[in-house]
């Protein structure tokens, strides 16, 4: 079986597709992504140039490899090189097609596509997923990195001197730093940020105060040997920062990204 080997544009443009349609041979009437065979001495970029230019009398600017597709017709082999592109000339004029529609991404199967050209179109759409997800990320980091501005530009407070009537009794997530060394200790999540910080972490014993629990669990620190010497530590040491987050969905999440962003130091036990 003889091996045709071609190039196909995925041209895109403001989320949509550029599909065409056939209007000569066997496969008349059938939809497809324009393109045709690499020549001689042609790289399969250069092919696509001059294979727009000659169907669609304008030309496109080849962004980047998106597949290629192995696939056997009755009477031959295709292997189709595959590039998204976007159009920097003229508006398409059909030289060579019966038709042309430009497709978002949920009507790509509104139109009946040659069997090799809807592999394309699953590899497509795999690849918009994946740059959705990206774009999703994106912006999550966006919001992280607003948070941790959010929270670096909230008022420090020193545990030394510390009392209740100088915190808010919000919801919120609060993260706590050694000062002396610049590393951020713990960060956590709590419906009342006065009760936490001053009740719980300053005063409470270890059942509560899960930051002075870990600093006297560590081996690393001999010189803090018990809870005592664990709220010295605090108020010598220790200063916090904490933001308003009232969803308690929101504040979970927010916890365990700030937790990553700064680096924590102790992290609460899994169950």
């Amino acid at each position: 079986m003889k091996t045709d080997r071609v190039v196909a544009a995925v041209i895109h443009k403001d989320g949509k597709i550029f599909a065409t349609q056939r209007g000569y041979g066997a496969y008349k009437d059938y939809w497809e992504f324009p393109g045709g065979k690499i020549e001689a001495g042609e790289t399969p970029e250069e092919a696509l140039i001059r294979e727009i230019r000659e169907e669609l009398a304008t030309t496109i600017q080849v962004e980047r490899f998106l597949t290629t597709v192995e696939y056997d017709y009755p009477e031959f082999h295709l292997s189709m090189d595959c590039f998204l592109c976007s159009i920097v000339g003229d508006t398409p004029k059909l030289l060579e097609h019966e038709s042309a529609r430009w497709l978002t991404m949920d009507h790509l199967y509104d139109v009946n596509w040659l069997p090799a050209d809807l592999i394309v179109i699953e590899k497509l759409r795999e690849v918009k997923d994946m740059e959705g997800r990206m774009m999703d990320l994106q912006e999550r980091l966006e919001e992280a990195r607003t948070l941790a501005e959010h929270l670096f530009q909230s008022k420090t407070f020193s545990f030394q001197g510390l009392t209740p009537s100088m915190i808010d009794p919000i919801p919120g997530v609060y993260a706590i730093y050694d000062r002396d060394i610049g590393a951020t200790l713990y960060v956590g999540r709590t419906k009342n940020i006065r009760r936490r910080l001053y009740t719980n972490h300053l005063m409470g014993p270890a059942v509560n105060a899960r930051l002075k629990k870990y600093l006297v669990e560590d081996p690393n620190r001999p010189d803090i040997p018990d809870m005592i010497a664990a709220k010295k530590y605090l108020q010598d040491h220790c200063d916090f920062q904490y933001i308003r987050v009232e969803e308690t969905e929101t504040r979970g999440k927010i916890e365990g990204l700030l937790s990553y962003l700064l680096n924590v130091v102790y992290i609460h036990e899994e169950h």
